[in-house]
């Protein structure tokens, strides 16, 4: 017979084994969170360079250096990149950008700007 302790005592012990196996996987990273800061790569910097024109019609400014320098991710229907983009002398910007799930043969599309950032800023969803 099934009493209202033994459905109390099922229920923590689901609870605490689904907490353990969903808070964070091994790398530290919240599911469905921004990830950790990388080093730009090759491949980040492709999708920044082909926002360029973009990001500075976005903006209102003509940027000389567009240098990708650290990035984040987070995987949703698709991936965003937020990526710190340094156009200046300790001017840097940061850049929201999504990208479809490759089936879907579309390109890589700005989502969003935040200016005025420096280099200690960290990367952050916004």
């Amino acid at each position: 017979m099934v009493t209202g302790v033994h459905v109390f005592i099922l229920l923590i012990a689901v609870q605490s084994t689904a907490s353990t196996r969903l808070d964070k996987p091994k790398d530290g990273n919240m599911m469905g969170g921004v990830g950790t800061e990388k080093e730009a790569d090759e491949n980040v910097q492709k999708i920044v360079d082909d926002l360029k024109s973009t990001v500075e019609e976005k903006t209102g400014h003509s940027y000389d250096e567009f240098k990708c320098v650290k990035f984040a991710t987070q995987v949703v229907a698709g991936t965003n990149y937020f990526v710190k983009v340094k156009v200046g002398d300790n001017n840097y910007i940061h850049l929201r950008i999504y990208a479809p799930l490759p089936h879907t043969h579309s390109p890589p599309e700005l989502t969003d700007v935040m200016e005025g950032k420096s280099e200690a800023d960290p990367i952050s969803y916004f």
